[in-house]
């Protein structure tokens, strides 16, 4: 407790010497109230946040790696264990490594393999469920990416064509993990929007989790609207993830609802709706498909921002346009992000 009868300094000022003492406080206070960034104000500085994005090898030949030169990560998609659960990398693909890796020597972009996908992941369930095979497949994968540069695993499991096993993928997600940070490799794993519980439980194991928050439509047909996007992200900081570690993703195509008897394609890639007809910024529809548009895309980025989570990323980057058109996405992402 301190004595109300303490001895107290006084210092004898004149007028203008108030004035002035008072003007510099003033300031100083005015100085700290607008450098103070509040939530839900416009973020006008450079964030820290990851901006990441997927690019697969059918896509190399449609994007100019300029553009991984801004990224933070960038998700090589893809690879997968062989017929028999064994590692296996086509030539192509290590060709394409190896490009990617020419051009981001230069810069601090991080590349990520993944491993498996929707399709991709047909033979992981073979690997998985056997230990031994599961050992094995972890040391060539982890010796590849030694070999060739990459700085990180993503691993990207699907249902296809059978469910996964959850003992299984813990198992894989438990020995990938002790093996990559034994070489100080960095681990992600790429999970369905639904499925922020295992991702939780699994929390101690991985450096990121790439959210796939797209390919979902609300019951008007909306392609993942700012809202659902917000729940999905509460989702995953409510199942215990420290927000730095949670990646959410964003869409780079449309897609529509499903009509009995319509057997047009569900999907369009933006690239193509851009060449058909150049949507103005707040635009998230052409037809009967849905999308994220540029207006939508920085509205989500301030929201992570201001929400304090680590990432976006987007699937993928060959379906935008040009990273110098007025209408990327990737370009709206970035200046949200005040870069």
């Amino acid at each position: 407790m301190y004595s109300h009868k303490e001895p107290k300094l006084v210092i004898c000022v004149n007028n203008k010497q108030k004035v002035k003492y008072y003007s510099i406080i003033l300031i100083f206070l005015l100085a700290n109230l607008f450098s103070c960034k509040k939530p839900g104000t416009p973020y006008n500085e450079q964030s820290d946040i990851i901006i990441a994005g997927y690019l697969p090898y059918y896509g190399m030949s449609k994007v100019d790696l300029g553009i991984s030169r801004r990224l933070d990560h960038l998700y090589y998609f893809s690879t997968t264990p062989d017929a028999e659960g064994r590692f296996f990398m086509e030539a192509s693909k290590t060709s394409d490594i190896d490009d990617l890796n020419n051009y981001l020597s230069r810069f601090d972009t991080k590349l990520f393999l993944v491993v498996g996908g929707w399709y991709e992941s047909e033979n992981i369930h073979l690997m998985a469920s056997d230990p031994l095979l599961r050992a094995d497949y972890i040391e060539q994968l982890i010796d590849y990416c030694l070999l060739n540069d990459i700085e990180g695993i993503d691993l990207d499991w699907e249902s296809y064509p059978v469910p996964v096993d959850e003992d299984d993928f813990r198992s894989l997600v438990k020995e990938l993990s002790a093996a990559l940070k034994n070489e100080g490799l960095l681990f992600s794993i790429a999970m369905a929007a639904s499925q922020s519980g295992i991702s939780g439980e699994l929390e101690p194991y991985y450096d990121f989790v790439n959210v796939m928050s797209y390919g979902i439509l609300d019951t008007y047909g909306n392609h993942i609207p700012l809202i659902m996007f917000r729940n999905y992200t509460l989702d995953y900081v409510y199942a215990g993830i420290p927000r730095s570690k949670i990646i959410m993703g964003v869409p780079y195509y449309a897609k529509r609802p499903y009509a009995e008897g319509d057997n047009s394609s569900r999907y369009m890639v933006y690239r193509d709706i851009v060449a058909l007809s150049p949507p103005t910024p707040d635009q998230n529809s052409y037809g009967k498909y849905s999308y994220n548009g540029r207006t939508m895309l920085e509205n989500k980025t301030r929201y992570l921002i201001d929400e304090g989570i680590g990432g976006i990323m987007a699937w993928e980057l060959s379906q935008d346009v040009e990273i110098g058109s007025p209408y990327s996405l990737t370009s709206a992402i970035l200046n949200a992000a005040g870069r």
